[in-house]
């Protein structure tokens, strides 16, 4: 499906495209001024709940820390999250699962992310700007001999971290 295409394109994008020239928007994951959680690396790379709270942390005392702050990472992560108690004195667990939240902040899992890798932030502090549409080419021709057609599909978009401080990323748990 091509607009599950795009949507997972774009989603990369805006965790770790490029940017600066690479015909990429520029992601969060390597944007300039976007604090560094350090997470020890401790089997899944999950950070325990010492460090989620830093993330928290580091938004608010940045000014940054809003309702509208979520938390993405990998499946892996996510899976040992969903299986880590927040304390041993307290009965839930780090992702909770009935309202996918961490900490009360929504979560997301995603593959679009190192598998070590967390990021926390408003994502309405980053800029995604779209124009001309989608573009959609059809070639019958390039593939001609072996029966093929080909579809290219063009977004023309960019996009930035308009407030870096809003985010928060872990480091690759090494």
């Amino acid at each position: 499906d091509l607009n599950q295409a795009i949507a997972v394109g774009l989603d990369n994008a805006v965790i770790h495209g490029l940017g600066d020239g690479s015909n990429e928007p520029q992601g969060i994951v390597g944007a300039n001024d976007v604090p560094v959680i350090t997470v020890a690396d401790n089997s899944g790379g999950e950070p325990t709940t010492a460090e989620l709270h830093d993330f928290l942390e580091s938004l608010d005392n940045n000014n940054a820390l809003t309702d509208n702050a979520s938390w993405i990472t990998g499946a892996v992560i996510a899976s040992n999250l969903k299986q880590t108690l927040l304390t041993s004195a307290v009965s839930g667990y780090q992702w909770d699962m009935a309202n996918n939240t961490i900490l009360g902040y929504k979560a997301y899992s995603t593959s679009q992310i190192e598998a070590e890798r967390t990021v926390f932030g408003d994502l309405n502090q980053y800029l995604l700007g779209i124009w001309d549409g989608v573009e959609v080419v059809f070639d019958p021709y390039s593939g001609a001999k072996n029966r093929l057609v080909t579809f290219v599909v063009n977004v023309m978009c960019d996009g930035d971290v308009r407030q870096p401080k809003a985010f928060a990323i872990s480091d690759s748990g090494a």
